[in-house]
C-alpha cells in the first residue's frame, strides 16, 4: 500500500507539471483535475472478478501433500478434479479459503484449482494469502428418467403347494429265494437266487436304496433302483456246510432331494 501511494503521488506531481506547460492554450487543455481524479482511483480500486479474489502478487506461499490429493474446481467433492496432488511435487499457492481449509494452487496449465489442505504442507506465511469466496456449488448433470417397467402379473397357481419332504416311506418288503447246488472245482457251493419285492407309497421319490449286511447293524448300499421300481434280484454264492452266517439282511430305502425314508427290513435265510 505504500508503494501505491507513492506511485500516486508521482502521477500527480507530472500531471501538474504538465498542467503547467500547457497552460497557454486553454483551448487544447482538458479538463486536468477531472483526469488526475480519475487516474487516482483507477490505481486504488481492487480489480476482482466475480467469484475470485485479487492475487497478482507472487506471495513465495508454496504448498506440497504428504498423500495423493485432488485438486478440484472449488472446495467439495461435487466439483470435477484439475490434477492429483503427489508426494515430492510443489505448487505455487495464490490464495486460500479459510472457512473449507481449502488452498487455491497455481495449477500445471497455467490456472487455478482447489487443494484439501488434510495432507497440504505449507511453506512460506499464508497470511498473506488473499481469502477467495466460496463458489457456488455446480448443478448435477440431469440425468434421464428412465420409463416405468410395467409389473407382470401374477399367475395364480391353484391348490400347488411346495412340497420339500421326503417321500413316503415303502411297505411290504418281502422276498422269495431259490436255492441250487453246483461244484466249483472240488468244492461244492450253493446258489442262492433271491428276488425282493416292494410296494412303492409315494409319487415325488427320486429311486429306493437297496441295502445288506450280516445284520441291520453292519447293512451297506448294494444297489441304487430308479423310481416306481418295487423289485429287484440279487444272487449269492457260498460253500456248503461250512458253517457260516445263517442268513442276510436286507433294507430298502426311499429317497429324494429332501432326504430318505426307511422302508423296512427282512432276513433271508441262506441255503439249504
Amino acid at each position: 500500500m505504500p508503494a501505491k501511494r507513492a506511485l500516486i503521488g508521482t502521477l500527480v506531481l507530472a500531471l501538474s507539471i504538465l498542467a503547467c506547460n500547457v497552460s497557454g492554450n486553454p483551448a487544447a487543455t482538458p479538463d486536468l483535475p477531472g483526469t488526475i481524479t480519475a487516474q487516482a482511483l483507477t490505481l486504488q480500486a481492487p480489480s476482482s472478478a466475480a467469484g475470485t479474489a485479487t492475487a497478482t502478487v507472487d506471495s513465495g506461499v508454496t504448498v506440497s501433500v504428504t498423500s495423493d490429493t485432488n485438486c478440484r474446481e472449488g472446495p467439495s467433492q461435487d466439483f470435477d478434479v484439475v490434477l492429483i496432488a503427489k508426494p515430492g511435487q510443489s505448487f505455487k499457492v495464490v490464495g486460500k479459503n479459510t472457512p473449507t481449509n481449502y488452498w487455491i494452487i497455481q495449477d500445471l496449465a497455467g490456472g487455478t484449482c482447489w487443494l484439501w489442505g488434510r495432507y497440504a504442507v505449507i511453506t512460506g506465511d499464508p497470511s498473506t494469502l488473499p481469502d477467495y469466496p466460496t463458489p457456488a456449488t455446480p448443478a448435477p448433470d440431469a440425468t434421464k428418467t428412465p420409463k416405468p417397467t410395467k409389473t407382470p402379473e401374477a399367475t395364480p397357481k391353484v391348490g400347488l403347494t411346495l412340497d420339500t419332504s421326503a417321500p413316503a416311506a415303502p411297505s411290504n418288503l418281502a422276498y422269495t429265494r431259490n436255492c441250487s447246488t453246483f461244484m466249483d472245482g472240488v468244492t461244492p457251493k450253493w446258489r442262492e437266487d433271491i428276488t425282493l419285492t416292494w410296494n412303492d407309497n409315494s409319487d415325488d421319490e427320486s429311486g429306493f436304496q437297496l441295502w445288506t449286511g450280516p445284520s441291520s447293524n453292519t447293512a451297506t448300499l448294494w444297489a441304487t433302483v430308479p423310481a416306481n421300481t418295487e423289485t429287484i434280484n440279487d444272487t449269492r454264492t457260498y460253500n456248503q456246510g461250512t458253517g457260516g452266517q445263517l442268513w442276510d439282511n436286507y433294507q430298502v430305502v426311499a429317497f429324494n432331494a429332501n432326504g430318505g425314508t426307511f422302508g423296512g427290513a427282512v432276513d433271508v435265510p441262506r441255503c439249504p
